[in-house]
């Protein structure tokens, strides 16, 4: 039986996740953030701050300004009155934009006032808002920690993003109260990632705090660690975004972030004034390849991921590699099987399904280089499909499964062919791929059904000449029925 909280919790997530499936277009779309950090602590410098992202993004459709911290403009006190000026600056410059603005607390407002526990509630009360009103949250449901609210977080085009009081300085907090309220941030974050992750609503996480001092916050890491280690393994991409408080320190995304794959880490530093170049953080929750998850721009020029070196600085790659250097020993018989099948267009885009999942066969998949071309194939294949689909959390539906053949929705034959895929009411927003003509010698069952699948029936589902039953009910598919449907010689069922 679950508890009253846990119980509040789920309803959270599940109002969360209905506002998400009545806009199935959301899903089709990246995530676009740009971050401030440090130093907006005045109302001059966060006008600037905000005058500065309206010039850098005019040509861009934000979703979410968010601010890392240290906003508090009086030194004296932490006080309803104190953030006034800055509720009001944010209010007007944002009041006729659909753009969110999020707010993680800082040192200022916790570690820095007079007493941290009680002082906090002004903060919460003034950027982290239950009513969520325009522009913070932008009425947008969030989900609130029961006991310590200025943590808070909310599903957006299926990412998850919780805000979290994750201090550097310990300033006036009372170090073992604070140690306790990090055991039970670990914990809560661990319930909103079980029932947001697990329940199939969210495909990447950000989670965002002030600073990263690994020595104090291991006892919010550690067990944080151990849960993404053997329970959350790889299902997801998660990013730590904090601020590094320095102004010439930022660098790109750490992959690889405390030893854990699919943990990454994102540092931003100090933002002063108008003109200051801004990260813009590009999230792609849908995308195949974990590391083509998040990406970051600073002037339009994207930081490509690196792992540091021993210099502990990062490296940004800008060199092109041509396909043997990024391909390696793949069979040539397997590319070209996969220029057969896809058009050189989609390959040569790294946003199409194709690309995706052509790199994700040939670079992640734990079982690249050991399998036929034909089981490679059907691999590629039906990767191509659940991408041009969306379907929801992917990579959950590949990672660490040898057999394609246990994949969700395919079955085979002994002999190890696709006969049937069955993938209705999965949430699906995307197009059917003509890829699906791959398994035209043997495939008997289609149902993509109850789903927001958009577009028109691609020649390559009238090749499925052994086709039986297609399900395509209660879909926005558009068109009529082509003559090729002549070659569904065995055909029943539409």
């Amino acid at each position: 039986m679950k508890s009253p909280q846990s119980s509040s919790l789920l309803m959270q997530i599940f109002l969360c996740s209905i506002i998400l499936l009545s806009h199935p277009q959301s899903a089709l779309s990246s995530t676009t953030i740009y971050i401030m950090a440090n130093n907006l602590d005045t109302p001059a410098k966060l006008e600037d701050g905000l005058m500065s992202i309206s010039k850098q993004a005019e040509t861009d459709d934000i979703d979410a300004i968010v601010n890392l911290g240290n906003i508090r403009p009086d030194e004296n006190s932490c006080n309803v009155s104190s953030y006034a000026p800055l509720h009001e600056i944010i209010s007007e410059n944002m009041s006729s934009k659909t753009t969110t603005f999020w707010s993680v607390i800082g040192e200022k407002e916790y570690a820095k006032c007079p007493q941290p526990e009680t002082d906090v509630q002004a903060w919460q009360n003034v950027f982290a808002p239950t009513n969520s009103d325009p522009p913070f949250f932008n009425n947008m449901v969030a989900l609130r920690d029961p006991n310590y609210a200025e943590n808070w977080g909310l599903i957006h085009k299926q990412v998850l993003y919780v805000g979290l009081n994750m201090m550097k300085d310990k300033g006036n907090i009372n170090k073992a109260l604070y140690k306790k309220q990090l055991r039970y941030q670990a914990k809560w974050v661990q319930k909103t990632f079980s029932d947001s992750i697990e329940n199939g609503f969210v495909d990447a996480v950000v989670l965002m705090g002030y600073g990263y001092d690994p020595k104090l916050m291991n006892v919010f890491f550690r067990p944080f660690d151990r849960y993404m280690t053997a329970r959350l393994k790889t299902a997801v991409p998660v990013m730590y975004l904090c601020a590094t408080g320095g102004v010439s320190d930022t660098g790109g995304i750490e992959s690889n972030f405390r030893g854990l794959d699919t943990f990454y880490e994102l540092s931003v530093s100090d933002t002063v004034r108008n003109g200051d170049p801004f990260l813009k953080l590009v999230i792609e929750p849908n995308n195949l390849v974990a590391e083509d998850v998040f990406r970051v721009f600073v002037n339009e020029e994207e930081i490509s991921m690196e792992q540091k070196n021993d210099s502990n600085e990062m490296e940004i790659s800008t060199e092109q590699k041509n396909d043997s250097e990024i391909f390696g020993s793949a069979s040539s018989a397997l590319l070209e099987n996969i220029n057969q099948i896809s058009s050189s267009t989609s390959l040569d885009d790294p946003t199409s399904p194709q690309s995706k999942a052509r790199k994700w066969l040939l670079e992640q998949d734990p079982f690249r280089g050991s399998l036929s071309t034909s089981r490679s194939m059907n691999r590629y294949t039906i990767a191509v499909i659940y991408l041009s689909l969306r379907l929801p959390n992917i990579a959950a539906h590949l990672v660490g499964q040898e057999n394609e053949c246990s994949w969700t929705g395919v079955t085979c034959d002994a002999a190890g062919d696709v006969t049937k895929i069955d993938l209705q009411n999965s949430r699906l927003t995307g197009e059917i791929p003509s890829e699906i003509q791959y398994f035209a010698p043997t495939l008997e069952h289609v149902d993509f059904s109850e789903n927001d699948i958009v577009g028109s029936i691609p020649d390559g589902l009238y090749s499925l000449r052994k086709l039986i039953n297609l399900y395509l009910h209660n879909t926005t598919l558009t068109g009529a029925l082509s003559p090729k449907v002549s070659n569904w010689a065995e055909f029943l069922h539409l």
